[in-house]
């Protein structure tokens, strides 16, 4: 999978409406507190960003199998679009969630 292929299919121009919630959560702590944990506040952050990616990159893989036609296929899914194979997509994906459940656990 291409590095251009990659970015539509987490359409990462989305994330930024994920980080801007957690920059704000971010300064008001070091407002309020005046103290952050750098480790926690990382690890969060990557866990966060995984999980919309896994997200975005889930509702793609679900346009493309639940499309009528080839066209539609081809149209409506980043998948179908970049010519991605599901089984590559269904692997990143499962790369991503299980990766930001063992943040969260180490989180927790």
């Amino acid at each position: 999978m291409s590095v251009k292929a990659f970015l539509d299919f987490i359409e990462l121009r989305t994330k930024v409406g994920s980080v801007i919630p957690l920059m704000a959560g971010f300064f008001f702590t070091l407002y309020y507190f005046h103290q952050i944990d750098p480790i926690n506040t990382v690890l969060y952050f990557c866990a966060l960003v995984l999980i919309d990616v896994f997200t975005t990159g889930w509702n793609n893989y679900n346009d493309f199998h639940l499309a009528k036609n080839e066209t539609l296929q081809q149209s409506t899914s980043a998948l179908g679009r970049q010519n991605i194979a599901p089984k590559v997509a269904l692997r990143w994906l499962i790369g991503f969630i299980s990766t930001a459940t063992v943040l969260g656990l180490i989180l927790v």
